[in-house]
């Protein structure tokens, strides 16, 4: 009985990433260059297309990590300046989708590129929150690298020259 219900959902969850798919060839060019980058699928490019809402909305393609909350906040006083966590200010869901591609990026399915190289020497410093600390950088860095495409329309090679 289970299995059953576990493979109906599949098939729903499939169906609906395909409608997504053919929504985008349609309406959403833009985010099918997206779909080029290594772990970014039909929903997570869509979801970054359609949540800033302006391609002009960011002079610089570096304030969108910003924009998504993954910024360190900031409490300083005196001589005092401690490390916090995230502000996680702006969308909460495209948040929690870019961290969901870290996380694939960085485990054991990621395809190999330059991204997962450079995320995964933050990981490999020790201490007890440096896998935490790798996938907010490679959010942050993800989050560019899409900003950046989407201004220029250009695919993303996984290992650029």
């Amino acid at each position: 009985m289970l299995l059953r219900t576990i493979n109906v959902l599949s098939l729903a969850n499939e169906e609906s990433v395909a409608d997504v798919a053919t929504r985008m060839h349609k309406n959403h060019t833009a985010a099918l260059k997206l779909m080029s980058v290594p772990g970014v699928g039909p929903i997570m490019a869509l979801s970054f297309v359609l949540t800033p809402g302006s391609l002009e909305r960011f002079r610089d393609s570096r304030n969108v990590g910003a924009c998504l909350g993954m910024t360190p906040k900031r409490r300083q006083s005196g001589e005092r300046d401690p490390q916090l966590g995230i502000s996680k200010a702006g969308d909460g869901r495209l948040r929690k989708l870019l961290v969901q591609c870290a996380h694939h990026i960085l485990g054991h399915f990621g395809k190999d590129s330059a991204l997962r190289r450079w995320g995964l020497t933050p990981a490999t410093r020790g201490g007890p929150n440096a896998s935490k600390r790798a996938i907010v950088a490679v959010v942050r860095k993800r989050s560019v690298i899409l900003h950046k495409l989407w201004r220029a329309r250009e695919d993303c090679l996984p290992f650029p020259a």
